[in-house]
């Protein structure tokens, strides 16, 4: 079967544009030519000087001249456009994985204009991913924030931060002539707590240790896990009054807390037992001596160990 000659629909804007420019440019100049070839003008009786006439010849050949030239430069033009066409379709396809197809139809320009059409989605596409991604990495950011200053276990505050953040509340307090209290919290025979229940049980223990004491502080109070089963509170605006009675509420509410006391992989039914923690209580204000927030962790800690642990447990004590 012989292949059917494309039309001039389905010709590319090369064959296009040379035809409308030979139309109106070349064919007009040899028409012209020709007139003046045939003696056309000598037989209207048009009396032209010798002079005259090589000058029209002159002209015409000048004009002829210009067209190819114009021809060539448009060619040359023409030939970029096809060049840059091509580059750009092979482009897009690639970026959108052979997915677009061109009509055989269409021209230059047209695939031009489809290509940067595509482009346009695939941008916005883009853009899209970007955000999508700048979202993912924000939460991502997030929590990276979160497990640098908070304990994963517990979700309270960890020592680096909670070190950072007492540093600030006494130069605040001390700033604003307020006062200041702390509470250093741990838990009495821990250690056979876990050798009894194991240390699931011991995680799951300071989970709920933690639990308990943010349901016993305000909302304006900072708790954060010290150090293994050490938990340290700040207290802000607070006097040392006020502190004992914030920290008997919290020993109180774990002293009347049923912890399981099953180990892990018993069967049977879950055992309970009950714990008791030692709290140590400093208070920072004018007088106080105290400076910096180590000598303030050290004071709730030596009235912790000195007083609260050494008296049998299960107290609160204050620093003096």
């Amino acid at each position: 079967m012989s292949k059917k000659k494309p039309s001039l629909k389905s010709k590319g804007l090369r064959y296009k544009l040379l035809l409308a420019y030979f139309l109106f440019s070349v064919i007009p100049a040899l028409f012209v030519a020709y007139l003046l070839g045939s003696g056309f003008i000598q037989t209207q009786h048009l009396l032209i000087s010798p002079y005259k006439f090589i000058g029209l010849l002159i002209g015409i050949g000048a004009l002829m001249l210009m067209s190819i030239s114009a021809v060539l430069l448009l060619y040359r033009s023409i030939s970029s456009l096809e060049d840059v066409t091509k580059r750009t379709v092979r482009f897009v396809k690639e970026i959108s994985q052979g997915s677009i197809s061109f009509d055989s139809t269409e021209d230059e320009t047209e695939k031009l204009n489809t290509c940067f059409i595509e482009m346009i989605k695939e941008i916005h596409h883009k853009v899209n991913e970007a955000n999508k991604y700048a979202v993912a990495l924000g939460e991502t950011n997030k929590r990276l924030s979160q497990m640098a200053v908070k304990d994963g276990l517990t979700q309270l505050y960890n020592h680096i931060y909670i070190k950072e953040r007492l540093n600030n509340e006494i130069k605040r307090a001390e700033q604003f002539n307020q006062s200041l209290s702390i509470l250093m919290i741990d838990i009495d025979n821990f250690k056979r707590y876990n050798d009894d229940c194991g240390h699931l049980a011991g995680d799951y223990c300071l989970g709920q240790i933690s639990l308990l004491i943010q349901q016993n502080i305000r909302l304006i109070d900072i708790p954060a896990r010290y150090g293994g089963e050490e938990f340290l509170v700040i207290l802000p605006g607070t006097n040392s009054t006020e502190a004992l009675q914030i920290a008997e509420n919290i020993r109180k509410a774990i002293a009347n807390y049923q912890f399981s006391a099953t180990r892990e992989g018993t069967i049977g039914a879950e055992k309970t037992t009950s714990l008791t923690v030692s709290i140590g209580v400093a208070s920072y204000f004018k007088d106080s001596g105290i400076k910096t927030e180590n000598e303030l962790i050290l004071a709730a800690d030596t009235s912790l160990l000195t007083q609260a642990k050494k008296r049998g447990k299960n107290q609160v004590a204050l620093y003096v």
